[in-house]
């Protein structure tokens, strides 16, 4: 008999593969932060930093266009990591927090911190 647990081959055909997809959106980190690791419109509630609630709500219409917005909403401060995955592919990428361009410079294929 199939170990459901041993591959995830089976559970990705037909539509079993969207809860797969969509829990893979969003991703804690080991620092306490966030990170995107697939680009599509959803809406996350996670603990960051000292276990403090954000809201994590990114629009886009990804890989159809190639802007994506994130707004992050909190009931009080808190700094925590922010991982932007910026795909191999990309020539261009830049990113820019409350619409000023950041100074750390994307690499393709990697993680951009924030």
């Amino acid at each position: 008999s199939m170990n459901p647990f041993s591959s995830r081959c089976c559970q990705h055909n037909h539509a079993q593969g969207w809860p797969y997809f969509t829990e893979h959106l969003v991703l804690a980190t080991p620092d306490n932060g966030v990170a995107t690791a697939i680009y599509a419109a959803c809406k996350a509630t996670v603990k960051v930093g000292d276990g403090k609630e954000i809201t994590l709500h990114e629009e886009t219409n990804y890989p159809f266009e190639e802007a994506i917005a994130f707004t992050v909403s909190t009931d009080e401060k808190v700094a925590f990591p922010f991982y932007l995955r910026i795909p191999s592919w990309t020539q261009k990428a830049e990113v820019r927090v409350n619409g000023k361009k950041v100074s750390a410079a994307p690499v393709a294929g990697k993680y951009l911190c924030i």
